[in-house]
């Protein structure tokens, strides 16, 4: 899996992830890529500033001169308007209500991750580092994970990878979004489905080991759009269920498997088969009539052998 940060035509900035470069180039060329704001499928990748690879020059004796003085330190100052603090505001809400409900396990996190998913432990809500390549392999065995937010003064332990979660309690999929003014409804937060849940199985006598996993999302809101100035939101059409209404995420029902079989020593025989229920990933205005975005990624199988040496095992 790969994250590209892209833009349309008017300059709205978005995320997304493919399965390679030449999965984006596909899907780019047949304009099944819509702009999440205002549907346009003119999509290109955000200019991003290149890292250059320089030799390392040669060393040559510096003249002697004072040491400047060192320059006064700078606090770090920015300048947000409403709409930012307000977002600000409920990023920390989040952040807040998972530290003080959830476990951290740090640098473990994929390994207990992966656990409850294929149901060898208790699910819980957990959270800790895991780096890129981790995530990725999560995202592709199907845990349903999200990126923790943490603000410049967030009183979370320091991490050495981007900060991942794991939510299994229905306080925070509960929660409410306020809004000084433009709506009248209360939504809830962005990204919190109303029900998230997972099924594992597991099967293992003598030389065989199985696993299967179901995991369910509800459909959530993605991002906030609709304004009450637009009409009543009962409106069919002017109203929350309308065009116009919050981009929502699709809800999302997978199941995935594997299996393994021992046939000698070390030696084993291993298959999977991910996304088996060829689950849709994109999303819609209002209600799922009016579509944004709507990908199909087809199941995924695998098998091989694997080898575990005596020091391994």
């Amino acid at each position: 899996m790969i994250r590209y940060a892209l833009s349309c035509q008017k300059g709205h900035g978005f995320e997304s992830w493919f399965k390679s470069s030449a999965d984006y180039d596909k899907q780019a060329a047949r304009g099944l890529i819509g702009c999440p704001l205002c549907g346009s499928t003119k999509i290109g990748k955000a200019i991003m500033a290149p890292g250059v690879a320089r030799s390392a020059p040669r060393e040559v004796p510096a003249p002697q001169v004072p040491a400047p003085a060192p320059p006064e330190p700078r606090a770090p100052v920015a300048m947000l308007s409403e709409k930012e603090r307000e977002l600000r505001a409920k990023l920390k809400e989040l952040r807040d209500h998972v530290v003080r409900n959830a476990d951290y396990v740090g640098g473990k996190f994929p390994e207990e991750a992966r656990k409850m998913h294929y149901g060898e432990i208790k699910h819980r809500s957990i959270y800790g580092e895991a780096s890129p390549n981790d995530a990725a392999e999560l995202i592709e065995e199907g845990v349903e994970l999200h990126p923790l937010p943490v603000l410049p003064d967030a009183n979370v332990p320091l991490a050495t990878g981007p900060l991942l979660m794991i939510l299994r309690f229905p306080a925070v999929t509960a929660t409410q979004a306020g809004f000084n003014g433009g709506r009248t409804d209360h939504p809830s937060l962005q990204r919190q489905a109303p029900n998230n849940y997972n099924v594992g199985f597991t099967y293992d006598k003598k030389r065989f080991s199985m696993r299967f996993a179901l995991s369910h999302n509800d459909a959530s809101i993605y991002q906030y759009f609709w304004s009450a100035s637009n009409g009543p939101a009962s409106d069919p059409i002017l109203g929350l269920k309308g065009p116009n209404g919050d981009v929502h995420l699709y809800a999302h029902t997978q199941y995935d498997i594997q299996g393994s079989y021992r046939l000698y020593k070390g030696l084993s025989f291993v298959a999977y088969g991910l996304n088996l229920s060829n689950e849709v990933f994109g999303f819609y205005q209002g209600s799922p009539q009016y579509p944004i975005q709507r990908e199909f990624y087809h199941p995924t199988f695998s098998f091989g052998m694997k080898w575990t040496s005596a020091r391994e095992r």
